[in-house]
């Protein structure tokens, strides 16, 4: 009598019962239930809010200088975080500083992901010269001090909102071109890819519809980490007064007018500081979460 052969998993009453799901809990319940995550979600998103309703948040027009009412403390009945030397209001300065950093922050980020993206794609893909030259171009990167290059640009083409964008993304792709690179370099021999090229399927194709949508969790964490980087950027080259041009208000060019009123004006530029650190914990806390939840290494089934 011939033995019974055994039953596939794909046919048994368990996986063909209507309504059965997978009990592994998907990517955004797992990020709700990150309370790393969830503390930085909600803090980016405060940010957010305070940005783009800054029209109505704000009680006074941030460019309005009252010099009799110069650095008033905090908790004065007109200024509500105090005011600058210029006796401009502390408060509407910082909702509408976060409308320039945050999105000089974002650009930036966009600008380097994009270029390092596509440079880490070719380099991983095609290998050879072509990898050599993109990783020796990144070394050269990685080497030139990022206030030297921001002076060489800002004193040819003046400090203004695309400016600082462009000098940022310019510094910022490396490190998601090795990102890419290395993701890229495992991927191109798995047997999808390997499929694809006997098939017939062009480079293009198999980097775009392939390669690329398998890198996409990396570069997510990247990003999020890179819009810290960002915004502390634009602070400091502000601070040094190379960033956006006053009087347009920026957290970082906040800080550089309050530098010489630390003894008895502390608030200046304590205030802008506080919203610098605490916008970037609320991204580095939303990236760790975003790492744990899209990393199949870390995943609890």
């Amino acid at each position: 009598m011939a033995e019974a052969l055994p039953t596939p998993i794909a046919a048994t009453p368990a996986a063909l019962a209507p309504g059965r799901v997978s009990r592994r809990p998907s990517n955004i319940r797992r990020l709700l239930r990150n309370r790393q995550a969830s503390a930085g979600g909600l803090l980016i998103l405060l940010m957010l809010l305070a940005a783009i309703l800054a029209p109505l948040l704000a009680p006074w027009d941030p460019l309005a200088q009252q010099l009799s009412r110069r650095l008033e403390p905090p908790g004065s009945p007109i200024y509500l975080l105090g005011s600058d030397p210029n006796g401009r209001d502390i408060l509407s300065r910082l909702l509408f500083g976060a409308r320039v950093s945050l999105s000089v922050g974002f650009l930036s980020m966009l600008l380097a992901g994009v270029v390092g993206v596509v440079l880490g794609l070719v380099s991983g893909y095609f290998g050879g010269s072509l990898d050599d030259l993109i990783m020796r171009l990144a070394d050269v990167q990685l080497a030139f001090p990022v206030i030297l290059l921001a002076i060489t640009i800002v004193s040819v083409v003046g400090r203004n909102v695309a400016t600082i964008v462009l000098v940022l993304g310019l510094t910022g792709w490396v490190v998601y071109a090795r990102t890419v690179r290395s993701s890229v370099l495992s991927l191109r021999e798995r047997d999808f890819v390997l499929a694809a090229r006997c098939l017939g399927a062009g480079h293009h194709r198999i980097l775009l519809r392939h390669i690329l949508p398998n890198t996409a969790a990396p570069i997510l964490v990247v990003a999020t980490v890179q819009i810290a980087t960002m915004i502390v950027l634009e602070s400091g080259l502000s601070f040094f007064g190379l960033g956006i041009q006053p009087p347009t208000p920026t957290w970082g060019g906040m800080l550089a007018e309050g530098r010489d009123y630390l003894s008895n004006a502390w608030w200046v530029s304590t205030i802008p500081g506080l919203a610098i650190m605490l916008t970037v914990l609320g991204i580095n806390l939303l990236g760790d979460g975003l790492r744990d939840v899209l990393d199949p290494q870390l995943k609890d089934y």
